[in-house]
């Protein structure tokens, strides 16, 4: 190995190193980063039959810019934002929508229930079908438009805060009115990437008792 890789890969782990609190609390266990063969990350769903592998990082140019940093999470973003429907089939929509939320650190709220869920881990096993997710708060959430078609078949979500939320965009509130039976209030703040066109599809969750803030 040339001296130019040797810096280049001792960079990247040192990089991987300090972005595995992250993934750490996401349920992401850190396998190696002895060679650029075996450095990968995998997520292991708790009663789900099989694992996300999240494929390999491999060495990275000297000069891993901030511009390489949001690639990478945004890929990973991706990742956490993926829809399974065997998943959906086995465990039901809510804990379905409970896990994809929670994996991408948003926080949630049970019906009948007082305190509100924030860590993956804490999800009862087994698939808590009588479950019900009733309110949402994705504060700083790396939630995507790919991940919404996972509030079909929640039918009793009331709220939801999306603030802060930089990965949400038009695509994502084009799909809100997969919850118009159900929601009743909606929060949508310092989300740089949600335009006019997006806030548009709010109108077709309007009814007597729904109440937004933008």
């Amino acid at each position: 190995m040339t001296s130019t890789f040797l810096r280049s890969w001792n960079k990247c782990c040192r990089f991987i190193t300090s972005v595995s609190p992250r993934l750490s609390s996401r349920g992401y266990s850190k396998i190696s980063t002895q060679s650029p063969s075996n450095v990968w990350f995998w997520r292991t769903y708790r009663g789900s039959t099989g694992s996300y592998d999240l494929n390999y990082f491999s060495a990275v140019p000297v000069s891993f810019s901030l511009q390489h940093r949001r690639c990478l999470w945004g890929w990973l973003n991706a990742i956490f934002n993926k829809v399974d429907e065997n998943r959906i089939r086995e465990v039901g929509p809510d804990r379905a929508c409970a896990e994809w939320l929670l994996r991408c650190g948003a926080i949630i709220k049970w019906q009948n229930r007082e305190l509100w869920t924030k860590d993956y881990n804490s999800l009862p096993p087994g698939g808590g079908r009588t479950m019900k997710i009733e309110e949402i708060d994705a504060t700083d959430a790396a939630v995507m438009h790919i991940g919404f078609p996972h509030f079909k078949g929640c039918k009793h979500i009331k709220r939801i805060v999306f603030h802060k939320a930089i990965y949400l965009e038009d695509a994502g509130m084009a799909l809100l009115p997969l919850l118009k039976d159900s929601l009743r209030e909606l929060q949508v703040s310092s989300c740089g990437n949600v335009t006019a066109d997006g806030l548009r599809h709010i109108k077709q969750l309007v009814t007597g008792s729904f109440h937004q803030q933008i």
